[in-house]
């Protein structure tokens, strides 16, 4: 039996003892990791499911740049639950994406539920004395405070706690930093966590949207995809477009916000296609919030489908084209149906606002239940997507077709070429 207490005055290698000894569901992993680099450990706790996604890749693109040999422990997702007695949810990042994936692209990475298990296992007694007695320091910038408007540690993020409390970590205190975190000395800041994504700009840098090769979902995730468009009566041979389409009541107020401004939010994805219409006024109602107009929205998806249509080179009898539609509003894909005007019949569906819990595992039930993580995968297993050029949902699912090679191609609405 391994001996369950560390003989080190050395707080990296205590956790780097307790690595060695972990649980058996993490201990190939784990194994393989050095601890004395230290870890980072930063929160998702930033808008929707889109932001999110752009903050972990670009946390992870800056973490293997800077810093390759802390380790960096992959936060979990948050579901957002607004109203009396809600709860958030926290959706670990192993049930969304491959983990093996997203070491071929940076190796010094575990999930959350990896280090809890470094920090809980083997060292039981001393790490977690260490843990809270001397790296349990969250670092604070002031940046963080302006763009949140949150304290790092006592955050009313969560209406049981902070990010982190609800994830199972604690700190004693906070300690408030203008230097650049990756210039932290890991002997002596061994833990480093911060209320962000790691310094990494949002929208990710241009040169950075590579990493989007290494994301590939969990067979859980393609299964829900699989069964969720069999029992929308689609089968191999029809042809999917997808459409995102936000329009809810705060993407309207944040279009308000971005008229005008010649970059906003994840705009630069179509800043290409901008210049080359010669769209000198900047994010315009028709980019940000294409629904304004429902009738360019269907006439744009009436030019990819016959896009579709004429370079699809294994058109069977029977074949039928979809349309898919992503919204945040319900029934807005049969508005925009009911513009269109045409001579052969195009079939669409939606995905429903929730489905029955089937899992009582942690994580599993937002996962299920919530239909945002379902638009993703559809969007990005589309034969065509049409998207939103401001959204960052949009953003992630055309920056894996791009960088995958998949699907016939991606537009944005209000830059559908006709052709």
């Amino acid at each position: 039996m391994a001996d369950d207490t560390c003989h080190s005055s050395d707080d990296s290698s205590c956790v780097a003892d307790s690595i060695a000894m972990s649980s058996s569901a993490t201990q190939n992993v784990e194994s393989k990791l050095d601890a004395s680099g230290g870890f980072y450990l930063f929160a998702l706790a930033m808008g929707r499911y889109g932001n999110q996604m752009e903050h972990l890749l670009g946390a992870l693109a800056e973490a293997k740049r800077r810093s390759p040999n802390r380790i960096l422990v992959l936060p979990s997702f948050v579901t957002w639950r607004f109203g009396h007695g809600q709860k958030n949810a926290h959706i670990p990042v192993e049930y969304v994406f491959r983990l093996d994936r997203l070491r071929e692209f940076h190796s010094n990475i575990v999930s959350y539920t990896e280090f809890r298990d470094m920090i809980s296992s083997s060292c039981t007694g001393s790490t977690e004395q260490k843990w809270k007695a001397k790296q349990a320091t969250i670092y604070c910038s002031s940046e963080w405070k302006r763009y949140t408007h949150f304290e790092c540690l006592n955050s009313d993020i969560d209406q049981e706690g902070t990010y982190w409390h609800s994830l199972g970590i604690q700190f004693v205190k906070e300690q408030w930093h203008e230097e650049d975190v990756f210039n932290l000395d890991p002997k002596y800041h061994p833990v480093v966590a911060v209320g962000g994504a790691l310094s990494a700009p949002f929208p990710m840098r241009k040169q950075d949207r590579y990493v989007a090769k290494y994301l590939q979902w969990t067979e859980l995730m393609e299964e829900r995809r699989r069964s969720f468009l069999a029992q929308s009566g689609m089968s191999d041979h029809d042809l999917l477009v997808a459409a995102h389409l936000r329009a809810g009541s705060d993407w309207v107020k944040a279009c308000e916000s971005a008229l005008g401004n010649e970059e906003y939010m994840a705009s630069p994805q179509c800043s290409d296609e901008m210049q080359r219409k010669n769209m000198t006024d900047g994010i315009t109602l028709e980019l940000c919030l294409p629904t304004s107009d429902r009738s360019a929205v269907a006439n744009d998806l009436l030019m990819v489908a016959r896009k579709v249509l004429n370079n699809a080179s294994d058109i069977k009898d029977g074949t039928r084209l979809i349309l898919f539609f992503a919204s945040d509003v319900a029934d807005l894909g049969k508005g925009i149906m009911a513009e269109f005007d045409l001579d052969r019949t195009y079939d669409y569906f939606v995905t429903p606002p929730a489905q029955p819990e089937i899992s009582t595992r942690d994580g599993i039930e937002a996962l299920i239940e919530d239909a945002s993580f379902l638009d993703l995968i559809v969007m990005t297993h589309a034969d065509y997507l049409v998207g939103n050029c401001v959204s960052s949902f949009t953003s992630f699912a055309a920056r894996i077709r791009t960088e995958q090679g998949i699907g016939f191609g991606t537009e944005f609405f209000g830059l559908v070429d006709d052709a």
